[in-house]
C-alpha cells in the first residue's frame, strides 16, 4: 500500500465514525506516519522493484524487516539494510528503509525513479551496511544530488524534490 492509499483509508474509516466532542479532526493537514520497508534491486537489475509494505509504527516496520532477515539467513543470499529515508530532517517522521541481497561492497542499488509519494517528501537520509546514498533531483539518477557519507541530517535545496536513488559502496561517489 502506498503513502496516499494509506492515508486516504484512514480518512475514509474516521469518517465513518462519530466524532467525541474532544476529538482531533482528521484533515489532509492531518500529519500520520508511516514507515516502509522496501527491497532494493541492483541498479543494472532489468526487474522492477517490488511495491514497499508499510506500517503505521516503527516497530512493526522493524519486526518485518527483522522477519526477512532471519528467513534469508537460512538461504544462499543474506538480507542487509541499505539505508532509510526520512520525511522530516534530523531523521523524524515518516520513513522508508530499503534492503538489498547483501552489502553494497561490490554491488550498487538503485531506484531510477521514487514512487508512493517519496519522490516528493524527503528530508534526511541514513546509509548503512557498508553503503552512501546519493540522492537525486530527476528521476533516472539525473539532475543536482546530495551524497550522503554515510548520512545527511538535511538533505538542503534538495529537500522534498529527491525523484531518484543510489545505494553505492563506501568511499563512492555517484
Amino acid at each position: 500500500m502506498n503513502i496516499t492509499t494509506a492515508l486516504a483509508a484512514i480518512a475514509l474509516a474516521a469518517s465513518a465514525l462519530a466524532p467525541a466532542a474532544d476529538a482531533i479532526p482528521i484533515t489532509p493537514e492531518t500529519t500520520i506516519e508511516v514507515h516502509c520497508v522496501g527491497e532494493a534491486l541492483p541498479i543494472d537489475s532489468t526487474s522492477l522493484p517490488p511495491a514497499p509494505v508499510c506500517f503505521d509504527a516503527q516497530e512493526e516496520a522493524a519486526a518485518y524487516l527483522e522477519g526477512i532477515t532471519q528467513s534469508q539467513s537460512r538461504s544462499s543470499t543474506s538480507t542487509i539494510v541499505l539505508g532509510t529515508v526520512y520525511e522530516n530532517s534530523n531523521y523524524s517522521g515518516s520513513s522508508y528503509t530499503f534492503w538489498g541481497s547483501g552489502a553494497c561492497n561490490g554491488a550498487t542499488y538503485g531506484f531510477a525513479s521514487l514512487s508512493g509519494g517519496w519522490d516528493t517528501r524527503i528530508s534526511s537520509a541514513r546509509a548503512a551496511g557498508g553503503c552512501w546514498v546519493t540522492l537525486y533531483k530527476a528521476t533516472g539518477y539525473g539532475g543536482e544530488k546530495a551524497t550522503c557519507t554515510p548520512q545527511c541530517a538535511s538533505i538542503g535545496i534538495l529537500n522534498d524534490q529527491v525523484r531518484s536513488i543510489v545505494f553505492r559502496p563506501e568511499g563512492t561517489i555517484g
